[in-house]
């Protein structure tokens, strides 16, 4: 049979355990959220560059908060990254849809990483409400029997 003290062990234990499992679904979520307005920054652009016609300008940046005014020589093409340093070409409508694709894959991570954070975050508090008890119910045990002496 478990005792209070047993009982109280496991639970804090199990309270570190989850402290992590938040830890790292919040770091993973803020990566998810950092990739997102990414691709939305790459939605957005390749939506206007869609609409300019070759000879437009354009300003590049460069870092530094600098940009480069330059001349778009052609916007029916665009090079994508697929993943380890590997680039392909694509049409510019074949790319405004694997941008779009992934957009809705890494929102419905977002939305997995929300879910599972709300419930560890609830198991957590749980967690947390019981070990409380635990341990003031202990606190009496120990006066009363102080008392008996």
């Amino acid at each position: 049979m478990a005792t209070v003290s047993d009982t109280m062990r496991q639970l804090y234990v199990e309270l570190r355990l989850l402290e992590n499992t938040i830890q790292l679904l919040r770091t993973r979520l803020g990566l998810v959220q950092t990739s997102i307005l990414d691709m939305r920054k790459a939605d957005q652009t390749l939506e206007a560059l869609e609409k300019m016609k070759s000879g437009g300008l354009a300003l590049v940046p460069i870092g530094a908060n600098s940009y480069l005014r330059v001349k778009i020589a052609g916007v029916n093409k665009a090079i994508i990254g697929v993943g380890g340093d590997v680039y392909i070409e694509k049409d510019l409508e074949d790319t405004i849809k694997y941008v779009g694709d992934a957009l809705s894959d890494l929102e419905k991570s977002q939305l997995s990483i929300n879910q599972q954070l709300a419930s560890a975050t609830s198991r957590y508090q749980e967690g947390s409400e019981n070990l409380l008890k635990l341990s003031r119910a202990g606190e009496s045990a120990v006066r009363k029997a102080k008392k008996k002496r």
